[in-house]
């Protein structure tokens, strides 16, 4: 380790080099999943409707543990695994069942959050192909509002 040290304190551009280096691989790799994403999505909507929402979107077999966040977590879609691609889920045309929940998280302070899960819900919805639905969540009225764009 002291080996280390002097190698840094000896040649401060190595490490400016290195950090650089790392900064640079975690761009390109964020590039490629963007990339990889949209493409994902092009071939999707050719295929699907496209459900969008107003914030993070998870599958709820994703989770590895119960830790809440901001969002929304799908269930199901016609009783299957959604598929999820940023903030859209892709559903087959016609007649569509979702099973979803909203969650949301109060960072009030900085020493204590407030998460509120506001129940599993099912919407039902009517499809067209290449479609694109806009799922929001109302407080006030606890329900989910669709729009088709």
């Amino acid at each position: 380790m002291n080996d280390f040290g002097t190698l840094l304190t000896e040649n401060p551009n190595l490490f400016i080099g290195v950090f650089v280096g790392v900064l640079a691989l975690f761009l390109v790799v964020f590039i490629i999943i963007k990339a990889v994403d949209g493409a994902k999505k092009k071939k999707l909507k050719l295929q699907m409707a496209e459900l969008v929402f107003d914030a993070a979107v998870r599958p709820a077999s994703k989770f590895v543990t119960d830790l809440q966040f901001s969002g929304y977590k799908i269930y199901s879609v016609n009783n299957k695994e959604p598929v999820v691609v940023g903030k859209s889920v892709f559903a087959p045309e016609g007649s569509c069942v979702v099973e979803l929940e909203y969650i949301d998280t109060d960072y009030a302070t900085s020493h204590r959050s407030m998460t509120t899960l506001h129940g599993r819900q099912t919407l039902e919805l009517t499809v067209r192909l290449g479609a694109q639905c806009k799922i929001s969540f109302d407080d006030q009225s606890r329900t989910f509002k669709v729009m088709e764009k």
